[in-house]
């Protein structure tokens, strides 16, 4: 049977099938000119019929074996050896992979065939290897069945990395943990030392004017002082009011915003600038030595993707490059969290406690990173759990991305998905979709506990003029009262199957 796509692209199934596969169809209709409409698996084909006996009945289940993974993609029908019996389908995948009857292999045969996911004998025995000491069947079954869907090989090491993304504790709540076990330990190890500051340059929100890490490059007991002495200089601090404004900013993430109600509260009439710039020459006499690239200018457009380098998702292909490229010469190699963590796991004199913390994360940062493997070479679909710095702390951030990719496999930025989840401390469970179709976006923010579209109305102008310069034509902003459960679930969840389907004319 000469298999042809239906409603996607001929090059979309390139590489989704490889040779030696059975998967599951169900014949949905019979066509002229001996065609019929097939669900192959999890997609629909149009399958050019050679010859069938009996022949093919609409409706009807049966076991194809893919004979030609590249164009055009050829399967051949597996004939039925006992018609009769309910579970012969299962009997004909045993009989054709020649494989060894057991209830363990019975069982993962039966969960490939229910869900419509390619088998061949080497991924079944894979699987059943992984699966010998399991004592969670279904959870297991899932993250064996979401890494063959991204071609993932089904290696034991890979397999527990993905497993571990099913553990409900986040990457933010083991960060917190590894700082207060940091300093509970009091431990001093040149590494432990890395660690600690890079977890607390990871925890300060940056900002326009970067004011929070000349902060931490001080100090906070020293900068304290320091910022206090400044303001002094500036105006009164005597009175009650001025005294708790002071307080509240060092407690503040120092934004823009926290530094302007500052000099509100504490009746400073310049501009932002200029008070930034005091500070910063202040410092710079009081503490010679102090860094002052830190104190330069920075743009905070591109967040999710500073944290996601300052996790270390490209680690590896760092590494790879200052490997090949910078071997000979004196430099360090790339500063990242999860460079931190593994040198802290190497270091035998750390405790162990530290050290098995360290591995934990390093696991679930790795394990984010399997996840924007693509299965499609064509399609960028894959959620992420991420820290984001909040009030020099951590807050988890949940991000479901959906698009295109070019022939390069870079991501297409015209025309995507994207859908944050925070739970927020006033504001509770919020979902924000961002649908951009030609450059042109709508953004619809999902909440049940507050009437945002007052707030949203007095920021859209900034938002359109920001999406404007970027390129973006900004077409709506709205708010929805009530959380899409299917939305919230598909952003959470890890281990997402890949299911897009672009629109594309045939």
């Amino acid at each position: 049977m000469n298999f042809q796509p239906y409603a996607i692209n001929q090059s979309q199934m390139i590489g989704t099938y490889a040779p030696e596969q059975i998967l599951r169809g169900k014949v949905l209709d019979l066509l002229p000119d001996r065609t019929a409409l097939v669900r192959l698996g999890a997609k629909q084909v149009v399958a050019k019929v050679a010859s069938a006996d009996p022949p093919l009945k609409v409706g009807q289940d049966y076991l194809f074996q893919i004979k030609q993974g590249t164009s055009p993609l050829i399967a051949k029908l597996i004939e039925r050896q006992q018609a009769n019996r309910s579970s012969n389908m299962i009997d004909d995948v045993f009989n054709t992979l020649q494989l060894k009857e057991d209830s363990l292999t019975r069982q993962i045969v039966q969960t490939f065939l229910d869900r419509g996911d390619p088998l061949t004998r080497e991924s079944v025995l894979q699987a059943k290897a992984l699966l010998k000491m399991s004592g969670n069947f279904t959870g297991d079954m899932q993250t064996i069945r979401w890494m063959m869907n991204r071609q993932i090989p089904l290696d034991e090491s890979l397999f527990n990395i993905a497993k571990g993304l099913q553990d409900s504790e986040s990457i933010s709540s083991k960060l917190d943990a590894m700082s207060k076990e940091i300093q509970r330990s009091g431990v001093q190890t040149a590494s432990v030392d890395q660690l600690k500051n890079a977890l607390s340059s990871f925890s300060i929100l940056k900002d326009g004017n970067r004011f929070a890490q000349l902060y931490h490059e001080i100090g906070d007991n020293k900068g304290d002082k320091l910022l206090t002495s400044f303001l002094a200089d500036q105006t009164s601090l005597h009175s009650n009011a001025a005294q708790k404004a002071v307080k509240e900013f060092m407690a503040s993430p120092m934004a823009l915003n926290d530094m302007t109600h500052l000099m509100k509260e504490l009746k400073i009439n310049q501009p932002i600038k200029t008070f930034i710039s005091a500070f910063r020459s202040f410092a710079l006499e009081q503490i010679p030595n102090l860094t002052d690239q830190l104190v330069g200018s920075s743009d905070n457009k591109n967040l999710l993707f500073d944290v996601l380098k300052q996790l270390g998702f490209d680690y590896e292909f760092q590494i790879s490059e200052w490997m090949t490229n910078d071997s000979s010469a004196e430099r360090q190699q790339p500063e990242t969290l999860k460079g931190h963590l593994l040198a802290v796991i190497q270091d035998q004199d750390a405790p162990y406690a530290l050290r098995k913390a360290a591995q934990e994360i390093v696991q679930k940062i790795t394990g984010e990173q399997l996840q924007m493997v693509s299965a499609d070479p064509f399609v960028a679909q894959f959620s992420l759990q991420i820290p984001i710095p909040y009030k020099r702390d951590f807050t988890n951030v949940s991000v479901y991305w959906e698009g295109k990719r070019d022939r390069k496999g870079a991501i297409d930025p015209d025309s995507c998905t994207i859908v944050l989840w925070l739970d927020l401390t006033h504001l509770k469970e919020t979902l924000v979709t961002i649908h951009v179709q030609n450059r042109s976006v709508t953004l619809n923010v999902q909440n049940g506990e507050a009437d945002l579209r007052s707030l949203l109305a007095s920021g859209e102008p900034a938002l359109r003029d920001q999406l404007s310069k970027a390129g973006y034509q900004l077409l709506s902003l709205t708010q929805t009262e009530k959380i899409d459960p299917h939305l919230m679930k598909k952003v959470t969840d890890p281990l997402t199957q890949t299911n897009y389907r672009m629109d594309v004319k045939v």
